[in-house]
């Protein structure tokens, strides 16, 4: 049984980071001053912890730094845009619609990547994606009645739902780019040296919100012990998630740790229920529960397509492997 326990607690931790975000927002502290700050905060515990780990694959990743900038900066750029918009529609609303993030990567990876193309030809595959999207519309539309100090319509709702696509998009190209440049390097290496250099690309995200003024440095410089405390708590739980979602592949495959991580907007719900008073409607839950259904079936006829092309004295470990996203 123990085996299984990644697979759970991955998205029991991703689901704190979002939360913790949206309650510092409503206390004034700026989304680019917290993803600075609680990424510097990660990267000073894990890079330390790297080097202890992994001396040697530290050593040899940081000559070849160059190969993790890319998806370094997908990943800053996701980041600022999911807090962009959490801050705005909140944390349940925004991880349910960031949930077609798995739908996007089915489908690129089937366009540009030959060997899963023929995955969209699987039966099914394409009435799936239409349930999860149908859901993810569901979702939008019956916005109404939220609370939680959200906002259900609006230009600020349209600017909060326009940057959870754009995260998502961002953190779907992200995916594809570690893919690209992995190499031989261990998932504990890529993970530290994309975080590192995730932190060094806020620097320049944050100077330039702050001359756009939108940066509130006030707030920050008067954060009391409690908030500070909290942005660096979400930095480092989210690298914890991510070390705990690697683990949980190694252990039971990547196609039923990505099913696990459905789970995901229904921890985050629990969550922001007591802790910040989010609510949502009924249609909202019905279109959301549609919409794992529908993200589920696609995972599922991936899988069934990957043992079906795989070669037939391949094992089920084998074809697993060769699925994993390191660093997701």
């Amino acid at each position: 049984m123990l085996r299984y326990l990644p697979l759970f607690l991955a998205p029991f931790l991703f689901a704190w980071p979002p939360v913790m975000m949206r309650w510092l927002g409503l206390r004034g502290i700026d989304v680019y001053t917290q993803n600075l700050l609680r990424m510097a905060a990660s990267a000073a515990l894990f890079l330390p912890l790297g080097y202890v780990l992994r001396p040697n694959g530290m050593k040899k990743a940081f000559s070849g730094w160059y190969r993790y900038l890319a998806p370094a900066a997908l990943v800053a750029l996701s980041q600022t845009f999911l807090m962009t918009g959490v801050l705005r529609i909140g944390a349940t609303f925004s991880m349910l619609i960031g949930r077609m993030d798995i739908v996007l990567t089915v489908l690129v990876g089937a366009l540009f990547f030959a060997d899963e193309r023929s995955l969209t030809k699987q039966k099914g595959f394409f009435f799936a994606m239409l349930a999860a999207l149908a859901g993810v519309a569901g979702v939008v539309v019956f916005r109404r009645g939220t609370g939680g100090n959200v906002a259900t319509a609006g230009t600020e709702f349209v600017i909060g739902v326009i940057s959870i696509v754009l995260s998502t998009s961002f953190w779907v190209a992200y995916g594809f780019s570690v893919k690209m440049v992995k190499g031989g390097s261990d998932s504990l290496v890529i993970l530290v040296m994309i975080n590192v250099l995730a932190t060094l690309c806020q620097i320049p995200i944050w100077l330039v919100a702050r001359s756009a003024g939108l940066v509130d440095l006030d707030a920050a410089v008067g954060a009391r012990t409690l908030d500070l405390v909290i942005i660096m708590a979400g930095g480092v739980i989210g690298m914890a998630g991510g070390l705990s979602y690697i683990y949980s592949v190694r252990s039971v495959g990547v196609t039923v740790s990505q099913a696990g991580v459905l789970s995901l907007p229904l921890f985050i719900a629990a969550i922001s229920r007591f802790w910040l008073g989010e609510n949502l409607s009924a249609g909202q839950w019905a279109c959301g529960a549609l919409l794992l259904a529908g993200l589920a079936s696609v995972l599922y006829i991936e899988h069934r397509s990957r043992i079906r092309s795989a070669p037939a004295n391949g094992t089920v470990a084998e074809i697993e492997g060769a699925c994993e996203e390191p660093g997701a």
